[in-house]
């Protein structure tokens, strides 16, 4: 399907649904449209369930979790120091910008 990148107003939130079927479902019966729902509601239910017991799929959350906890930690560590630092300079009145701000520019900026 194409996206209408250009379009204005609220987002389609049904577009991934072909328009044939949206189109038959319109015009289905009250009870076929109620056999749809339940199938699609046990078929999640069997997903979840196949979910939760995919050992692989634990396996892979498990080694991208061990994984990123490097990048997540010093990530959180430097958020904790420059939210220090910036109240730091908060405290003494000085006008302190976003943290995104600082880093749009380096050290080597200020110390022109």
């Amino acid at each position: 399907m194409a996206r209408n990148m250009g379009r204005k107003g609220p987002k389609d939130p049904f577009e991934k649904l072909s328009q044939e079927w949206r189109a038959s479902m319109s015009s289905a019966k009250d009870e076929e449209i109620n056999a749809i729902i339940q199938k699609a509601a046990m078929s999640n239910d069997a997903l979840k369930e196949a979910k939760a017991a995919d050992i692989d799929l634990k396996r892979c959350q498990e080694a991208t979790k061990t994984a990123s906890a490097v990048y997540v930690d010093g990530i959180n560590e430097n958020n904790l120091r420059i939210n220090f630092l910036r109240k730091e300079l908060l405290s003494r009145s000085r006008d302190v910008p976003e943290a995104s701000d600082f880093a749009k520019k380096s050290p080597e900026d200020d110390a022109k």
